[in-house]
């Protein structure tokens, strides 16, 4: 499984459809802010013949020393990533 870049996405959109950088990153942004609101609402999306975007959430807990009263607090820390799949029709265009 290998991973797609931003800028191989604005690379493939330029080339393609002859977009001058700035109209290839408004068009790469806005699909990508409807996506994640999308994903955000049901957990992920799946694009037919581009891929799987889903959320991973994380939780990690750190264990924190305070100096001044040398107590060790452990403070929960919760963080979702966007992880893209692409399908194998889009690795065979762009690769």
């Amino acid at each position: 499984m290998s991973k797609l870049t931003r800028q191989q996405i604005l690379n493939f959109l330029k080339k393609k459809h002859s977009l001058s950088n700035e109209h290839a990153s408004l068009v790469l942004n806005a699909f990508f802010s409807t996506i994640i609101d999308l994903a955000q609402k049901d957990g992920g999306v799946l694009l037919k013949n581009f891929g799987k975007i889903e959320f991973q959430k994380k939780t990690l807990e750190k264990n924190i020393r305070n100096f001044h009263t040398k107590e060790n607090i452990i403070k929960v820390v919760e963080s979702k990533r966007m992880h893209f799949v692409p399908s194998k029709n889009l690795k065979e265009k762009i690769f």
